[in-house]
């Protein structure tokens, strides 16, 4: 698409006034500033930062902090407030609350997300809340002046920022994890336990491995009852059991939808005139539910719409956050799969008692990081992280790329020759070249020895090896060049 395909009449469309959405309209502005764009907001106010909902509820913010950094293009048509109920595809539409109807040339879904509230008895009480949006934390604020006792369900990001946050005024408060360890898919064993002591140490109470059967109270909550029996009486409960992608409007459309609005590499869904981008899409299966990878979707978004050609490959989730003054720091995977996961993790606990850091390596492949505690290298580690993803996806691009080429030929009923020999071994080395690389490079971050490169390569080498096992090729055509071209039985193991 180009801007000037765009109209008054049928200008870009814009559905979910929430960071990616926003994030969008901004980027739209900026590359093209003539572009007309018309933006809902189920929402009555303008945008603001999501991320510090928890310091305003905690008193540690104020309303003009949160909105400092939302400006919005002067040309932008909002309709903040305004639900969209449908997409008419096939006239270009889409048709609000009211049942006004907007062409549009170009439809950008960005609908967001939704607190996940599980089927259990008393989630409609008076007292029960959930913190996902500014309206939660106006209700939550008021309620933080009369709750001696608060309850949080849920121990992961969004529970615990709603337990510090509700310490305001000293409240008890209570969070109960269904799982064995706080913020589970961010932290592993130790990393959790390290957490869990400054939580406790600021004042939280916390229950592990318990489950919720209900909330009781007459016309209001009063407690909270465990699995067990035991009832944990209570005047405020707090859900925070995750998000549920916002999905309904693409689904009534017709558009194929899993966990979220399915897209490909453009952000585009299967109508080349709609894309969408957030915690309501889903890319190659992944449902980030993190901010900045919306913002990486929607950056892609506005290229697109602009007549760029950029492309979205996915993201490295990350996590920062402070927990009662803790600072904890997740990105990517958190534990290995299990036994017969070649995953190898390292880690350090800090001799002062400060802080705990991990990296998880996968077939020489950095796949994750943690860290609790102050770690001054975490920005760096962040940075590393994705170049040692990019170094990995180069040389597999390259070796994918080499090997297509020649499995094709062999499919065509060719003869591997020379050439494709030698093409085939630097392939290999190249991408084994990235590999020792970016783990020695990780190795080094993380206050660790570099890898001696000798058994690194031999490793790295069986692990590119294996990696081609995962590329999009006939198995009888992959013995049978390997045979051809490495001299190398390639069910025995011997790279």
């Amino acid at each position: 698409m180009r801007p000037d395909q765009f109209s008054t009449a049928r200008p870009v469309v814009v559905v979910g006034s929430g960071p990616a959405g926003h994030r969008v309209v901004q980027a739209l502005g900026r590359q093209a500033p003539a572009l007309p764009v018309v933006w809902y907001g189920d929402e009555p106010w303008a945008p603001y930062n999501r991320i510090k909902l928890s310091s305003l509820l905690a008193g540690d913010a104020r309303w003009e902090e949160i909105t400092a950094d939302s400006p919005i293009p002067d040309t932008v048509d909002t309709r903040f407030g305004l639900r969209v109920a449908r997409i008419d595809r096939a006239a270009g539409e889409v048709v609000d609350m009211r049942g006004a109807r907007q062409a549009y040339g170009a439809l950008v879904l960005a609908t967001g997300s939704r607190a996940h509230v599980p089927a259990i008895p008393g989630v409609d009480l008076a007292g029960v809340f959930t913190f996902r949006d500014l309206s939660d934390a106006q209700k939550l604020q008021a309620r933080t002046v009369r709750s001696r006792v608060t309850v949080v369900i849920g121990g992961g990001l969004l529970g615990l920022e709603a337990a510090r946050a509700m310490r305001r005024f000293h409240t008890r408060v209570i969070a109960i994890e269904h799982g064995n360890r706080l913020m589970p898919r961010q932290l592993d064993d130790e990393g959790a336990a390290w957490l869990h002591k400054a939580v406790v140490e600021a004042g939280i109470e916390v229950r592990l491995a318990e489950a919720v059967k209900g909330i009781e109270g007459r016309g209001e909550a009063s407690g909270v009852v465990l699995r067990s029996g035991e009832v944990i009486a209570c005047d405020t409960v707090i859900i925070a059991t995750g998000i549920s992608p916002n999905v309904e409007l693409a689904l009534r459309a017709g558009l194929p939808v899993g966990r979220g609005i399915r897209i490909d590499d453009t952000t585009r869904t299967a109508d080349p005139c709609i894309h969408a981008v957030g915690e309501c899409a889903e890319h190659n299966g992944e449902v980030y539910g993190l901010v900045a990878p919306g913002l990486e979707q929607a950056a892609v978004a506005a290229n697109r719409l602009c007549g760029g050609d950029a492309v979205y490959t996915g993201s490295i989730a990350a996590t920062h956050l402070k927990v009662m003054g803790c600072k904890v720091f997740s990105i990517g995977e958190v534990e290995r799969y299990g036994a017969a996961d070649p995953a190898r993790a390292r880690h350090f606990a800090d001799p002062d008692g400060d802080g705990y850091r991990r990296v998880l390596i996968r077939q020489g492949r950095l796949v994750g990081a943690q860290a609790v505690g102050p770690w001054a290298e975490t920005p760096r580690v962040q940075t590393e992280v994705g170049r040692a993803h990019a170094q990995l996806d180069a040389g597999r691009a390259h070796l994918e790329g080499v090997a297509g080429v020649i499995f094709d030929r062999v499919a065509a009923g060719a003869v591997p020759d020379r050439t494709d020999l030698a093409r085939l071994r630097l392939a290999y080395l190249s991408a084994v070249e990235h590999a020792v690389d970016a783990v020695d490079r990780m190795r080094n971050v993380a206050g660790m020895t570099a890898i001696a490169s000798g058994n690194a390569l031999e490793r790295c080498f069986r692990d590119v090896h294996a990696l081609t096992q995962h590329l999009a090729i006939s198995p009888a055509h992959y013995e049978r060049v390997g045979k051809a071209l490495l001299g190398l039985d390639v069910g025995s193991g011997q790279l």
